[in-house]
């Protein structure tokens, strides 16, 4: 009975707005999503993943909770945001250095 009560109640359309914003707006929310890519990375690291909220993200971000829902939809979506960004930047120096010259050694 709760699943048939959740399909009936109205979606809020914010996955709908995320994706206009990210069209429509996309150097502005872009440029807010990698603020709270940072704030949530470096209160990953001082706190851990468990002990951070999307309250805390907001909080240091200087939004509440709900604006914070606007440019992700989880704190899982922004942890996945932080590793991917990590291996980007570390795919990208590997590359660089396999590229250069030098001795395996070297390059190690």
């Amino acid at each position: 009975m709760a699943i048939d009560a959740r399909k009936k109640r109205k979606s809020s359309g914010l996955a709908k707005r995320r994706v206009v914003a990210r069209e429509v707006q996309r150097e502005q929310y872009g440029n807010r999503r990698a603020e709270l890519r940072e704030i949530s990375s470096k209160l990953f690291k001082e706190k851990g993943f468990r002990n951070v909220s999307l309250e805390d993200i907001g909080k240091a971000a200087g939004l509440n909770r709900a604006s914070v829902y606007y440019y992700a939809s989880s704190k899982e979506e922004l942890y996945f945001d932080v590793a991917l960004s990590s291996l980007t930047i570390f795919a990208d120096k590997a590359e660089e250095i396999a590229e250069s010259g030098g001795t395996f050694r070297e390059k190690l």
